[in-house]
C-alpha cells in the first residue's frame, strides 16, 4: 500500500505492565518509534517544550550481539540515563543501526528536559526482555517491547 503512512507505535493491552509495538519502514525508523513510545510511556511528551537545550543532549552509543539485544540495551540505557540525570527524554534524532562483523551498533542523539512533576506519567522500572522481538515484514519492521512499571 504505497502512499499510506504506517502508525509510529501503539499500545497493547497488558495485565500488569506497559506493552507497545513500534513500526517503521526501516529498522532505524522502527527503533526511533520504539524510543518515542518509551518516552511517551513515562512522560507527557506533548507537554514538554521542544526547544533544543544543548546541556540536556545525550549521545547514545550501544552495541550487542543480536538486534533484540541492541533494542533492549538501548531502551534500558535511555531509561537509566534519564533517571540518573533527572531528565524526561522527548525526542531522538540521527538513529543509525549498523551491522557489524559480530553484532550490531547504534548511534543516536536524545533530547531531554529536566523532570517536572506535571510531565510525569508513569514510573518505569525497566525494559523487560519478556516478549521483546524485532520482526521484518513486507511493510517494514515491527518491534514489540514490554516496560516494567
Amino acid at each position: 500500500m504505497q502512499g499510506v503512512a504506517l502508525a509510529k507505535f501503539r499500545y497493547i493491552n497488558h495485565t500488569a505492565d506497559v506493552e507497545f509495538r513500534a513500526y517503521g519502514r526501516t529498522l532505524n525508523t522502527a527503533l526511533s518509534n520504539a524510543f518515542n513510545a518509551l518516552f511517551d510511556t513515562i512522560a507527557y511528551t506533548a507537554k514538554i517544550s521542544k526547544s533544543k537545550d544543548k546541556k540536556n543532549v545525550i549521545k547514545l552509543r550501544e552495541h550487542a550481539e543480536t538486534i533484540e539485544g541492541l533494542v533492549w540495551n538501548s531502551l534500558q540505557d535511555a531509561l537509566s540515563i534519564g533517571d540518573a540525570n533527572g531528565l524526561f527524554f522527548y525526542s531522538i534524532i540521527h538513529t543509525k543501526v549498523k551491522k557489524l562483523k559480530k553484532g550490531y551498533a547504534l548511534n543516536a542523539i536524545l533530547y531531554g528536559k529536566k523532570v517536572k512533576p506535571y510531565y510525569s506519567k508513569l514510573d518505569a522500572k525497566g525494559v523487560s526482555r519478556y516478549n521483546l522481538s524485532v520482526k521484518k515484514s513486507s511493510a517494514g519492521f515491527v518491534i514489540d517491547v514490554v516496560i516494567d512499571v
